[in-house]
């Protein structure tokens, strides 16, 4: 199956109160609050295998809340976008009440490099090699650029939709 033949969500930042999913950008290559930038081809090499097992776990921690069936390469944006269902019932009222406000990858640096950057002015990780074991529901995301923007929600018996900026986030 071709990675970059998925069709791309435009806006696809949302949660789905019906199905239980939540979407947003799991990576892109930028800085984090690490200081840690995993290179665009290292997460695109880690997505197949990643793709085997699709889980989804809360805070980086060892229990499983749900599954990543949707994934979607998106190399003119360079971003991994995904649908996530969740079926733990804490984790989704976390994510409903916007506790929870987008995701982080975990996993193991196979290669890292360490850089100085004269865009940051300072020195950085380079994350070239990865294996990316889970993608986790996150209060504030490593990546800055991870964050729910929009979600859907009952609040009436009218469906509602608020998309989010970063006032919301607070």
């Amino acid at each position: 199956r071709d990675l970059h033949s998925f069709p791309t969500r435009r806006s696809s930042d949302q949660v789905d109160d019906e199905k239980r999913m939540v979407y947003g950008v799991a990576t892109t290559p930028k800085l984090d609050n690490q200081d840690e930038i995993v290179d665009w081809d290292a997460t695109k090499a880690a997505i197949p295998e990643y793709e085997k097992w699709r889980n989804l776990r809360e805070m980086h921690k060892d229990s499983a809340v749900g599954t990543v069936p949707e994934i979607t390469i998106d190399d003119i944006e360079k971003q991994v976008q995904i649908g996530a269902k969740v079926v733990d019932e804490s984790a989704w009222q976390k994510c409903k009440e916007r506790v929870y406000k987008g995701f982080s990858i975990g996993g193991k640096a196979l290669e890292r490099i360490k850089e100085y950057s004269p865009e940051f002015q300072k020195q950085i990780s380079r994350v070239k090699k990865m294996l990316l074991s889970e993608i986790s529901l996150v209060d504030r995301p490593a990546n800055p650029e991870c964050i729910f923007t929009m979600m859907k929600r009952d609040d009436s018996e009218d469906r509602k939709s608020t998309r989010l900026n970063s006032s919301h986030l607070i």
